[in-house]
This record gives C-alpha cells, sequence and structure tokens, in this order.
C-alpha cells in the first residue's frame, strides 16, 4: 500500500536513488520533498526550505489555536537552539526567532494535515533549523516518523521512528562483537589533517569543474534571498564577517584565560569532555543538555565534597555558542578545573571516578577501558553496562557501583548492531567502507526502509 509522505533532505547520490526507488515501486507518494540549498536533487515535490521562510504566499499558514500555542512555548528554546545553526539567522534576535519558529510551524503543520501524509523521513537523526521542528511537528499531529542514524560501525544504519528507541536491543545469546579492553579508540573523525593534505583536498576540489557550477547555483539561489528582504547581500556577508572575527578573537583570549588549570594533584575526580557545539550529539541527542553547563551544574549538585570535575574543551570547537557568558557561566559552577585542550584525554579518563558527558564518544572509551560513565542524553552505547543515566536524585554511589563485564559489552554490541541494517547512511561515510558502491548501497537502503514502512503500527519486524 502505498503511503503519502514527507521525505527531508537524502540528498547525496544513493540516499536519493532509493528514494526515488521506492517512489517508482509505489511504496512512496512524495508529496513534498524538503530540501537544503546545497541538494542536488530535481523533483517536482522539491521545496527548498527557504521557500517557506520567505514565500509571500501567507496561504500556505494558517492561524494558531490555544494548543498549539502551548506546544510552541514548550519547544520553544529546543527550537531556538536549532535555528541558531542556520547563518542567516544567527545575528537574529529571539524576538525574530519566535516569528519564524511560529512560520515554520505552521506551514509544517497545515502541510501535513491538509495532506493527510502518513509518514515523515528524515535522512538523519532530526536536527537543524527546519529538521527538528519538522519532525516534532510530526508527532504533534500523530504522524509516523522514520529517520536513519549512522552508527559506530560505519556499514551499518539504524532506522528509528522516535529518540527514545535509540540505543535499544534485545540481549541475544552467541553472539558477540570483538572489541578490545582499552580507552584508546581510532575515531576517524578527530583525526586532524596536515597541512599538505588540506592543502591536496582544496586543488582537488577546486578543479572538479561540477563543483563551481553548483556553487554558482547556490549563491544565485541564495542572493535572490537576500536581495530581496535584506539589501545588498554584501552588507549582511560584512556584518557576518565583522562579528564572527570579534567572536574567533575573544573566543582564542577566554580559552587561553579559562582553560589553563593544572588537573595533576587531584585526588577524585569526574572528567567532563565538552562536545563540539552546534552538532547535533548535543542539539538533538542532548534534549536539555544541549545545555552543557546545566549537565555540568547537575553533576556539581551530586558529587560528594573534594571531588572535583575536570572539563577539557573540545579539540575541533571554535568560537561559536563559545561567548564570555559561556565561559563566566562555567567557571562558576563549583568543583570545575578547566584544563587545556591539550591534556591527553586518554590519561584524564584513565585517572577519574568516572566519566560524565553528554552523549559522547568518551563514555564508550570509558566503559570499554573498565571505567563507569554517566550520560544526559540519547548516547547509542547508553544500555550497555557500565553506563547509567542522568535522572534527579541519581548518586555517586550508583554510577560507581555498576558492574563493567567487558564480556557483556561485547554480547551487547553485537545485540546492538544486529538491529540495524547493511548500508551506508551517507557518502560522507563511504570511504570507511571497503568497496563502497553507490549503487548497491541505494538498494539496500530502499529494501530496509520499504521494510520499515511496510511495518509501520505493527509488531517488530525481523531483519
Amino acid at each position: 500500500m502505498t503511503k503519502r509522505a514527507y521525505v527531508s533532505r537524502f540528498d547525496d547520490e544513493s540516499q536519493r536513488d532509493a528514494i526515488l526507488q521506492l517512489e517508482a515501486d509505489h511504496v512512496l507518494s512524495i508529496q513534498e520533498w524538503l530540501l537544503d540549498i546545497k541538494s542536488k536533487i530535481d523533483h517536482p515535490a522539491g521545496k527548498w526550505w527557504w521557500r517557506i521562510l520567505f514565500s509571500e504566499d501567507e496561504s500556505a499558514c494558517r492561524k494558531l489555536n490555544e494548543k498549539d500555542s502551548d506546544f510552541l512555548r514548550a519547544n520553544w528554546r529546543d527550537f531556538a537552539q536549532q535555528l541558531a545553526r542556520e547563518k542567516i539567522l544567527e545575528l537574529s534576535p529571539a524576538a525574530d526567532l519566535d516569528h519564524v519558529i511560529v512560520r515554520l510551524f505552521s506551514y509544517f503543520k497545515n502541510f501535513l494535515e491538509s495532506k493527510k501524509t502518513e509518514v515523515v523521513l528524515f535522512s538523519d537523526v532530526p536536527h537543524g533549523p527546519y529538521d527538528y521542528i519538522l519532525y516534532k511537528t510530526a508527532i504533534y499531529c500523530n504522524i509516523e516518523v522514520l529517520f536513519l542514524m549512522p552508527s559506530f560501525w560505519p556499514d551499518i544504519t539504524f532506522i528509528y521512528k522516535n529518540l527514545d528507541e535509540i540505543g535499544g536491543f534485545d540481549r541475544s545469546e552467541g553472539g558477540s562483537y570483538s572489541i578490545k579492553k582499552e580507552y584508546k579508540k581510532f575515531l576517524p573523525y578527530m583525526i586532524k589533517k596536515s597541512t599538505a593534505q588540506r592543502l591536496l583536498s582544496k586543488i582537488k576540489i577546486w578543479s572538479n569543474s561540477d563543483y563551481h557550477r553548483e556553487k554558482k547555483e547556490q549563491k544565485k539561489r541564495r542572493y535572490e534571498i537576500y536581495r530581496k528582504y535584506f539589501g545588498k547581500y554584501w552588507i549582511l556577508a560584512l556584518v557576518r564577517y565583522l562579528t564572527r572575527y570579534r567572536e574567533k578573537t575573544l573566543y582564542r583570549e577566554n580559552e587561553r584565560r579559562y582553560f589553563s588549570s593544572d588537573e595533576r594533584g587531584l585526588q577524585k575526580y569526574v572528567y567532563f569532555a565538552l562536545h563540539l557545539q552546534p552538532e547535533m550529539t548535543t542539539d538533538t541527542l542532548g534534549g536539555r543538555y544541549y545545555d552543557q553547563c546545566l549537565a555540568i551544574e547537575n553533576l556539581s549538585r551530586m558529587l560528594p565534597a573534594g571531588w572535583k570535575i575536570v572539563v577539557k574543551e573540545n579539540p575541533k570547537q571554535t568560537y561559536y555558542m563559545r561567548s564570555i557568558w559561556f565561559f563566566r557561566r562555567l567557571s562558576s559552577i563549583p568543583n570545575v578545573v578547566l584544563v587545556s585542550r591539550d591534556v591527553d584525554t586518554y590519561a584524564l579518563i584513565e585517572r577519574s571516578q568516572f566519566v560524565a558527558t553528554i552523549t559522547g564518544t568518551v563514555g564508550w572509551e570509558a566503559i570499554t577501558g573498565g571505567k563507569p560513565a554517566l550520560v544526559f542524553g540519547y548516547a547509542w552505547y547508553r544500555n550497555f553496562p557500565g553506563v547509567t543515566s542522568y535522572r534527579e536524585g541519581i548518586t555517586v554511589e550508583e554510577v560507581m557501583g555498576q558492574n563493567i563485564d567487558h564480556q557483556q559489552i561485547c554480547q551487547d554490541a553485537y545485540s546492538l548492531r544486529s538491529t540495524g541494517y547493511t548500508f551506508v547512511a551517507g557518502v560522507r561515510f563511504a570511504d570507511r567502507v571497503p568497496g563502497f558502491d553507490a549503487v548497491e548501497n541505494a538498494k539496500r537502503m530502499a529494501a530496509a526502509l520499504k521494510s520499515k514502512l511496510i511495518g509501520l503500527g505493527r509488531g517488530a519486524e525481523i531483519h
């Protein structure tokens, strides 16, 4: 039975072809395909999200009722956090974000209900200026949702219906995934490229004629909106450049000033590695703890007298979302010790009593090396031995009392992996999969999505 679908992104080659195959097979009837400025999809249902934001056609939006207003009030801060990721809105005051949130919500709600949409599909965990509002709106309208989530294993992708499903699995007997009992892990996304590698990468990009053609189309589309609503494009670009230069300069000064303590000599401490922001791992998977200071404040209140919290900046963090107000609030939290980003993270894990994180890989590194972890968000490993999810009233004894059975971790990793599907979530992960074939990957993605779509509203399917 064909399902009336609203599709968001799926804009690289294999993702796009998977959705087109589902449409050709009459599994989906695509009512609208939401795209961003970098999307390369030519489809009659395609809709650039800025067209929603800046269209003068007000008929697509509807007035809010009291229930709608209550919903927006309850979710406003989460929505505003996601909107802060969008360049065109980064200089906007809170009052303007109010209007943007209402406009997007109103459009999505009107469209989904008027078209009797049955399912909304996302190519990643919903995050960013439009996906997250669309996700929450779909749930609010009691419409089914499916989203892809790349995994710890690059050739395995999870498909979930809501955030609460993340990390869920049934323990199985007889299977085990080999994991070394050590803290240090190979993390491709944390590897810094050398100057020569970065230069070579830029030369490769700039020598690609398709890249320049795509950039030209993107600039043309973007400039059309800028010119119409913001006067000359260069005025906005200049203001943004000057603002960013100021923020970068202040960030470097503040980091040197605040992150300068020495962790050596501390007797008992909890290690908290800050997340890179803005990122889906905090903005969506962190729930209310996209505010990392809030997590550290709650952690501080649960610690015994004399314990410290060693906080280290993320190696890839830049000025964004690190204003002087962040530094002042963070440094005012009792028991916090701020150390340089150059301090070895694995040494900090080893000397700590336990590790605390929102959803970070540092928690996974901790438990697979034998150290307990406290998580504040939807970490994919949150149901593994050694992991405790934060809740009000939790104690240090509860966190430290976890039995970390490494063999059980290996078995649980096998069980969790088995809940995923054998395809790559997107081409950005393809270089980590030997022999990646985009055509075959699209077929596998389409088959996996089809099985989930057929199973909507029924019991769990076998795969």
